[in-house]
């Protein structure tokens, strides 16, 4: 039976630890009810405020990013770079922590030190060398310079690896003895197993591919190509040329503009909304999976 200290030393580490979580939480949520309050509001000229509730009520600003048609492309390649993406870094990552995992396996320190420390610590090597290294293997201005260079990532390696560690060695050793091969071993037994880890690991991934705009950006010149991030980072610059069309088409639905406050923050704000919406769409249903996977990944061995 454990016994709970509860002296005044704790109290005020949990008062404190209460109010400081509360501080974060405040400073990640009022930015992001700041955005959502722009996307849906016509704010009064006679009532210029600052509010984080909308005065007046619309999705203006939403049917006028749905109505740009140079959307939805964008849209639909991260998804396909999103989707490929992240299937490539769960099976890559996964089956190279399973070989890290087996302390019996010679050169099982080659592996951990030189193919994931070393990477971690002194990082891809810079825009020149990879552009370099790119150009050798032929993937300039495609869709994989977007994939395969964040593919094999040494900290979900570490993360799955010591999730391995915390299922019993009998299990693989019974199948060893009955005629299993490694890589049966694998998919009958480890991944059946690891659907907390691997959910964890899939939603890193996929957020880091759905935000990731440099490679797109920096490696790919067609423009029918580009991911959404770099549609939005497009979208959020501010012209005159974009403020007069947002006021035409205003204009052409029937609004009136002298009367309501329609600014090219609302129009950037619903991208942005819109840009996060499939992150949160997708966490719901791996969130149950998501604290264990990250808990037991980072300290069980």
């Amino acid at each position: 039976m454990s016994v709970k200290i509860d002296t005044t030393g704790h109290r005020v580490f949990r008062v404190f630890n209460g109010l400081l979580l509360f501080i974060v939480a405040l400073t990640m949520l009022v930015p992001m009810l700041s955005v959502l309050k722009d996307s849906l509001d016509f704010q009064p000229r006679s009532q210029l405020r600052l509010a984080l509730i909308p005065q007046e009520f619309t999705l203006f600003y939403y049917r006028r990013v749905l109505n740009d048609v140079s959307v939805y492309r964008p849209f639909l390649n991260s998804v396909l770079i999103t989707a490929v993406g992240t299937a490539l870094s769960l099976f890559v990552n996964s089956t190279a922590a399973y070989t890290m995992s087996r302390r019996d396996i010679r050169g099982n320190v080659f592996f951990v030190y030189f193919l994931v420390i070393i990477p971690m610590v002194l990082g891809g090597g810079g825009i020149i060398a990879n552009f370099v290294w790119f150009r050798a293997l032929g993937i300039l201005n495609t869709y994989f310079v977007m994939i395969l260079p964040m593919v094999a990532m040494g900290f979900y390696m570490i993360i799955i690896r010591t999730f391995y560690w915390s299922i019993p060695f009998s299990l693989t050793e019974s199948a060893q003895l009955d005629g299993a091969s490694e890589f049966t071993i694998y998919q009958k037994i480890i991944a059946p197993l690891s659907k907390a880890v691997y959910a964890a690991i899939a939603l890193f991934a996929g957020v880091q591919y759905w935000n990731n705009w440099l490679y797109a950006f920096m490696f790919v010149h067609n423009p029918r190509l580009y991911p959404f991030p770099v549609k939005l980072r497009a979208m959020l610059f501010f012209t005159q040329d974009a403020e007069r069309l947002l006021q035409e088409w205003a204009l052409q639905q029937g609004i009136d503009i002298s009367e309501v406050m329609i600014t090219f923050e609302g129009t950037a704000s619903a991208v942005i909304v819109v840009s996060i919406l499939p992150i949160l769409v997708v966490y719901p249903y791996l969130q149950r999976y998501f604290a264990q996977g990250v808990r037991i990944g980072a300290i069980k061995g």
